[in-house]
């Protein structure tokens, strides 16, 4: 298995064989605790247009996301684990667009397949690529925006990366090595209503879940199950 960690929407771009799309903070996270809720399907979509489109086309879809950070005028949700953390989803499809990891999905078209990673899904992904055992795989950090790099997303991947490797990366740190970061900060400084600290307490829940969310390639659209 050949392991290359790339950056942001370009290396989403570059991405080979199984690739695993990484936001920590927060769309990979959030997508976590929606399907862990019992959500049917995330559609992910790169523009805001694109989700009223397809809810037009279906009403009974929720949308969900986010730009600059804030929730998008007219979408059910933002892009909020904490704020979705004890919705039921059951049997719902979900549309979704996010300034990056979502972005990084959509734009993943050479990759052979599609994973999302986030620390609330780490060893069920690990354990997955394991099994799979595919020759090339890309871990990509999209950092902030999809356009510079931050310390969760980086940190991220090379925890995947070192599992996948066989060594131990010291996860129990993850917490406090990242609460003083700028991208951290801006959930836990009480600044920003739409930056809650619950968000970065839920996505630093390490192995929360057992599953690994993939996307699958339907005949007109993507979705992640």
């Amino acid at each position: 298995m050949e392991i290359t960690v790339d950056h942001l929407i370009d290396g989403a771009e570059r991405a080979r064989g199984s690739a695993v799309i990484i936001d920590v903070l927060r769309a990979c996270t959030t997508a976590a605790f929606a399907m862990a809720n019992g959500a049917r399907e995330i559609v992910p979509v790169a523009t805001v247009e694109e989700a009223f489109a397809l809810r037009k086309k279906t009403p009974e879809y929720l949308l969900m996301g986010e730009r600059g950070g804030m929730k998008i005028e007219g979408f059910d949700y933002g892009n909020s684990p904490f704020e979705i953390q004890e919705i039921d989803f059951s049997g719902r499809s979900i549309v979704m667009t996010t300034s990056a990891g979502i972005q990084g999905v959509v734009k993943a078209t050479h990759a052979e397949e599609i994973l999302l990673g986030s620390f609330v899904t780490m060893s069920a992904t690990v354990n997955y690529l394991r099994n799979r055992s595919p020759e090339q795989v890309t871990l990509v950090a999209m950092g902030e925006g999809g356009i510079e790099k931050n310390e969760e997303d980086e940190l991220c991947a090379s925890c995947i990366s070192d599992l996948l490797k066989g060594l131990s990366p010291q996860t129990g740190e993850i917490i406090s090595s990242l609460e003083t970061t700028e991208s951290a900060q801006k959930f836990l400084d009480g600044r920003r209503s739409d930056l809650q600290s619950g968000d970065f307490y839920c996505a630093m829940e390490i192995d929360k879940f057992g599953f690994v969310l993939r996307t699958v390639r339907g005949r007109d659209r993507l979705s992640i199950v």
